[in-house]
């Protein structure tokens, strides 16, 4: 018979072929199962005959086997080292693919886990990107293969205007299914610090310009344009990862005053807007410099100083004398009405005041000039106080003619003997001279008014009275009647 695999002749009804050895029982026992009343002792029996045919036959052929394997081995060097080498890489290959799988994921691509998620930072949503994710360091990890790795560490998140390094802890499991690691979830554990990335010192001016600080125990608003300058600006850590502690000298001057103020407050990031804020409106402040006048004083800053004090009391007295009479009272006028003033000897008083010796001139209403002069104590403080004391006397008026045609307008409220005076009847009105008993401000006329086609003899009384309205002098009706 031949073998089937190597098709050389060897005895028949062997197991194995002799050369290649070759498994041929299975078509022996085919041949043999044909015949199913064979005795199955008698087959055991040709069965183990054979085999020891066979076994015979490959002890004595064995030399040969082994010398054809060697002399294989010695001319396919080659072939065997790269059939090792090829298996090696494939048992190898093999290994390391089972060592994987399931591996923990390596902390440098723990990224992918992170990106596309949100933190929430002072009750704002930040979304974590490939453009703002600076950095991301594992602190500790506690890791079990094919299932779970927890993991806590630090991320860097660059923001406009700042960079917030915030503790977080991120949970991953093993998906069987996909035999891959999934974010189960992520979380901050709290802000650990915010660096600016830009220069706060610099800021400083545009963050205090629309605040309000204390002084003295008044409250100064910085935009009003009382804060000339702002120096010593220093930044410091505090407890707070999420602000800076900032301090400042600030230099005050009202244009004749100056002073100087020191301030402490919180600068903190502001999340929302995504820029440095302050947390207060209101500063409190320490002076380190007392009031001053200030040596840069023009005649300008003077005069816009002294006319705030004017303002604070705005009744002055004027005693005259009329018809070889005595008379006092007061006129009122504000900073509003002066058209001309003239300061001397502007200076430092007594301690914290300020005194001025002024002359100047005013007009209200019918009251076309009042020349006053006097003297104006003021303290010396960045804001007006009731302390403030005017020495003020009014030396002269000069006043106008009363109108008739407003004195028209006037009568209209009047009446005489009981019947209403009209439009038509009060432009009958004709005034004649004044009587003796007239003075500056009050005035008394004889006077005609045509009613009913008569013309009837009345006395006329005018005085000169403020308007409360648009605080100026102007001649009202105070009385009028029909002579007897």
């Amino acid at each position: 018979m031949k073998c089937t695999n190597c098709k050389r002749e060897i005895l028949d009804n062997c197991i194995y072929c002799t050369y290649c050895g070759e498994q041929l029982l299975n078509e022996t026992l085919e041949n043999t199962e044909v015949n199913h009343t064979v005795n199955n002792e008698k087959v055991y029996e040709d069965i183990n005959n054979k085999i020891g045919e066979c076994s015979t036959s490959l002890k004595e052929n064995l030399p040969v086997y082994l010398g054809k394997f060697k002399n294989f081995i010695i001319n396919n060097k080659l072939t065997v080292m790269i059939s090792s080498i090829i298996l090696v890489l494939l048992l190898g290959g093999l290994g390391i693919f089972s060592y994987m799988q399931g591996k923990p994921v390596n902390d440098n691509d723990l990224k992918q886990f992170v990106v596309g998620q949100s933190f929430y930072f002072e009750d704002c949503n930040i979304e974590i990107t490939d453009s703002n994710l600076e950095n991301l360091e594992v602190i500790s990890r506690k890791s079990v293969k094919k299932q779970s790795d927890s993991i806590t560490g630090e991320i860097t998140i660059n923001l406009d205007n700042a960079k917030v390094v915030s503790n977080f802890e991120l949970q991953l499991f093993y998906n069987r299914n996909t035999k891959n690691w999934e974010e189960s979830s992520i979380y901050s554990q709290g802000i650990k610090s915010i660096e600016p990335t830009v220069d706060l010192e610099k800021a400083v001016p545009d963050l205090l310009k629309d605040t309000s600080i204390s002084y003295k125990n008044r409250s100064l608003n910085l935009s009003s344009g009382i804060l000339k300058e702002i120096s010593d600006i220093k930044i410091e850590e505090n407890d707070n990862a999420s602000s800076k502690n900032a301090s400042a000298i600030l230099s005050l001057s009202n244009g004749v005053i100056n002073s100087k103020v020191s301030i402490k407050f919180p600068i903190y990031y502001n999340f929302n807007e995504n820029k440095w804020s302050l947390n207060t409106s209101y500063i409190p402040s320490e002076v380190v410099e007392n009031e001053s006048i200030s040596s840069t004083l023009s005649d300008e800053d003077k005069k816009k100083f002294i006319l705030e004090q004017l303002d604070i009391s705005s009744s002055y007295p004027y005693k005259y004398t009329f018809n070889n009479h005595d008379y006092s009272t007061y006129l009122t006028f504000t900073k509003e009405n002066i058209t001309n003033l003239t300061i001397n000897n502007f200076m430092e008083y007594e301690k914290n005041t300020i005194r001025a010796e002024i002359q100047g001139e005013a007009s209200s209403g019918a009251i076309n000039k009042i020349n006053f002069s006097g003297v104006v104590y003021a303290e010396l403080s960045l804001v007006n106080n009731s302390r403030n004391k005017n020495d003020i006397v009014i030396d002269s008026v000069e006043v106008t003619s009363l109108n008739i045609e407003d004195i028209k307008t006037k009568l209209l409220k009047e009446k005489i003997d009981n019947t209403p005076i009209t439009v038509a009847m009060a432009d009958t009105l004709t005034l004649g001279e004044e009587t003796e008993y007239s003075k500056i401000f009050d005035k008394q006329y004889e006077a005609t008014i045509t009613v009913n086609g008569e013309s009837i003899p009345v006395k006329l009384y005018a005085s000169l009275n403020l308007n409360n309205i648009d605080k100026k002098y102007e001649w009202t009706l105070s009385n009028f009647y029909k002579k007897r």
